[in-house]
């Protein structure tokens, strides 16, 4: 018998907050319990081999996520096969992907953007509804999660749920968060350096739409541009990531401990 389940859902509906790893084993009871109504033979919590485990760690409060996940999307994981970084329509940095997919993987995203992803795309009006009021409270927070498989389990010491100790799962959860560069420094390239290098590069056409086009982004309106030309500024956009920056420009850290 092979189970599957998001605990945050099966304890709360959603899963827009992580569960506290002190009550997966409660969780776990929960879903158990609720087999045995259904079937014959269900095992015992300690019974259970673990095959697949995501833990989870969620930053508040960060001023721009995504200029957080552009800076984290140019380190390199070493000998990790899949590596891939997914931008939004606007070029901005939408999630980050490292690891290898049958063994673990690190995912990064900013959850205001992805809830009102699926808000946009719920045709059911009281689930939209819902989730628009996630959106308005989910600002700034940068998610990270670490979904680790058999292998990999094996290599941390967590065959069972016996293992599954709070501590230890956040030891775990911070081992992957160095792993994949996130707890080094970030930032320190301001906006408007890397617009002065810019203006040296391209064709003075060019940064003038450059610049036309991050103007009309800023304020949410047209920005007048041909189609072509556009198209044009959109990718510089995306290459430099010019609309993931968070102007501040001094080094930061990700603080695992203190989810800020």
């Amino acid at each position: 018998m092979t189970i599957e389940f998001s605990a945050p859902t099966v304890l709360r509906g959603h899963n827009r907050d992580p569960l506290a790893v002190d009550l997966l084993a409660d969780v776990v009871d929960l879903v158990l319990d609720d087999l045995r109504a259904r079937l014959p033979d269900v095992p015992q919590r300690d019974q259970l081999d673990l095959q697949r485990l995501d833990l989870t760690r969620d930053f508040h409060r960060v001023p721009s996520p995504t200029a957080v996940l552009a800076a984290l999307s140019h380190r390199v994981t070493a000998y990790a096969q899949d590596q891939a970084n997914y931008l939004r329509p606007d070029g901005g940095m939408q999630t980050i992907v490292r690891g290898t997919k049958r063994n673990y993987l690190v995912r990064g995203y900013d959850k205001e953007y992805e809830l009102a992803r699926l808000a946009r795309r719920t045709r059911n009006p009281a689930h939209r509804g819902f989730l628009e009021a996630w959106v308005e409270v989910s600002k700034g927070q940068l998610r990270f999660e670490a979904q680790l498989r058999r292998s990999e389990l094996k290599k941390r010491g967590l065959l069972t749920m016996t293992d599954c100790v709070a501590d230890r799962l956040e030891e775990v959860a911070e081992v992957y968060f160095e792993r994949v560069g996130w707890s080094n420094p970030y930032g320190g390239v301001r906006v408007a350096e890397q617009l002065v290098a810019l203006a040296k590069e391209l064709r003075p056409a060019e940064y003038r739409n450059l610049l036309t086009y991050l103007h009309a982004q800023e304020l949410g309106v047209p920005s007048g541009l041909n189609r072509n030309v556009e198209s044009a500024a959109r990718a510089t956009v995306r290459k430099y990531h010019l609309m993931d920056r968070d102007d501040g420009g001094e080094l930061r850290r990700l603080d695992f401990k203190d989810g800020r």
